[in-house]
């Protein structure tokens, strides 16, 4: 099945985003998508079923560090070094399934940067849903920013998967956009 949407300014514009393999077609305006997403009434007490595995099983699976996290903290499988002003991996010890309509998105924690003096190169991770078969463990791609090389012990924590709801789409090229409204600052500081 595909959900179809059409654009409120350009009623006769549709985006094509799928659904499940049942192959038919739904035609949507924006208003009644948004409203379909209302009555879902989704809550955030139900939990997601997400098939994981474990590389090292005697480290813990990945968890939340309060009720309120939206992330969910990832443990370095084995000690690491970085070299200063270098890049690098760790190995984050899981292997996930991603569910479809999702992508594990991957930061740091906040605490990285001042802590271990690591970024991500990229800023954030992004695991697509086919990246699990059984050599697709998790990798957390740092920058080391400092002087000085920095060492990520086995077990601790630098890094959290947060799941995020993504669609495809079906492009429907045109000749025009429309005027530009602007952009990087356009609208005031």
């Amino acid at each position: 099945m595909y959900l179809v949407v059409g654009w409120q300014s350009q009623p006769t514009t549709r985006y094509i985003f799928p659904l499940s393999a049942a192959g038919a077609n739904t035609l949507l305006t924006s208003k009644e998508l948004f409203s379909r997403i209302l009555a879902m009434n989704i809550t955030t007490n139900e939990l997601m079923a997400v098939a994981i595995k474990r590389v090292d099983t005697t480290l813990p699976l990945p968890g939340y560090a309060t009720a309120g996290s939206v992330g969910f903290d990832l443990v370095c499988r084995e000690t690491v070094t970085i070299g200063p002003r270098e890049l690098g991996r760790v190995p984050g010890n899981v292997i996930v399934q991603t569910p479809p309509g999702y992508m594990l998105m991957l930061t740091m924690r906040s605490s990285t940067a001042k802590r271990k003096g690591l970024l991500m190169p990229n800023g954030v991770g992004v695991i697509d849903q086919d990246y699990s078969g059984e050599g697709d463990e998790l990798l957390i791609s740092v920058y080391n920013f400092r002087d000085e090389a920095v060492t990520v012990e086995r077990g601790e924590r630098i890094a959290q998967g947060i799941f995020v709801p993504v669609a495809q789409v079906a492009w429907n090229e045109v000749a025009e956009m429309g005027e530009t409204r602007g952009g990087f600052g356009s609208t005031g500081h």
